[in-house]
């Protein structure tokens, strides 16, 4: 009876290998790593729960072109160890730049798409994608990737995000590397309000505080995926051309990782105690820890009003 009992289990634990393996080759995942596999089946996990959430049409993580697809596209499936800053000229006169920062585990590589994607549209545009450093990351059991700061949990600990740990000197360190890169391209004779920062998840939140507290005039700010840092300190550090900063933000509405909960509370957060009025907020059904096609061309026709093309 004991081993009647017995093959029932056996029979389903195998049916479940073989649906795990199934599952591994259509997935393909692009690292062996383990850190990657846990953050990719937390995310699937996550997500399954929400039938319409299922496929839609968007980027393959990162830089490959739309396609229909299972919704389980997460930062960190690509390891890189690349350190280099990509710098891509514009295709003719060159009167604005776009600062664009990758994610936790990822590089600069990984977003070289989103130049070949909106370049045609906004050929006097340079494109600078900057690169994290190879630092150890403490949610991550000490593994070291490209990371823009260290992070100690992945959300609050409580029910606001006054609750979330920061690395602050290390967020604080990246957003001053960001605008140093404005400066540089200030030096070269593009004016600062020509130029527009942004990034995905780590990136949103690192060219956010840079924006916020930059002394510069930017053109905007663009966050996909991100949140604001420094919950109960951003507004000292504020300054006077936060309350006019134009922003960009997309947000997945299935997001399992930087929650879509997170980002309402911290656009709120900038309206209300940062008096921000200029953010553009958007929220997109079904998508998961990823940039969607829906978001990008929405993000291209934000780009426009900021840095237009100037005839002559």
């Amino acid at each position: 009876m004991a081993q009647r009992r017995r093959f029932p289990f056996v029979l389903f634990a195998l049916i479940l290998t073989a649906a795990l393996a199934f599952f591994v080759r259509l997935r393909t995942f692009p690292s062996t790593q383990l850190a990657s596999r846990i953050a990719t089946a937390w995310a699937s996990r996550s997500v399954t729960s929400t039938p319409s959430a299922r496929t839609t049409t968007m980027f393959s993580f990162p830089g490959r072109p739309p396609t229909k697809q299972p919704l389980l596209e997460v930062p960190g499936d690509h390891f890189h160890k690349a350190t280099r800053t990509l710098t891509f000229e514009s295709k003719e006169k060159h009167t604005a730049t776009v600062i664009f920062a990758h994610g936790l585990g990822d590089s600069s590589d990984g977003w070289i798409f989103l130049k070949d994607y909106l370049g045609d549209k906004f050929p006097h545009v340079k494109w600078i994608l900057p690169n994290a450093p190879h630092a150890k990351v403490t949610v991550n059991g000490g593994m070291a990737m490209n990371s823009w700061f260290d992070i100690y949990s992945f959300g609050p600990t409580g029910p606001s995000l006054d609750s979330y740990q920061d690395d602050e000197d290390g967020t604080l360190k990246s957003a001053r590397t960001i605008i140093e890169l404005v400066k540089l391209e200030v030096e070269a004779g593009i004016p600062s309000d020509r130029v527009v920062i942004g990034g995905f998840s780590q990136g949103a939140t690192i060219t956010s505080l840079a924006a916020i507290t930059s002394e510069l005039k930017l053109a905007g700010q663009v966050s996909l995926s991100g949140r604001l840092p420094l919950f109960k300190t951003v507004h000292n550090l504020a300054t006077d051309h936060a309350r006019n900063l134009q922003v960009f933000w997309g947000h997945g509405k299935a997001d399992p990782l930087i929650k879509y909960q997170w980002a309402e509370m911290s656009v709120s957060l900038m309206r209300e105690r940062l008096k921000m009025k200029n953010i553009d907020f958007r929220g997109y059904d079904g998508v998961v820890h990823t940039a969607s096609q829906e978001e990008l061309d929405d993000m291209a026709e934000w780009l426009e009003k900021r840095i237009p093309k100037i005839d002559g």
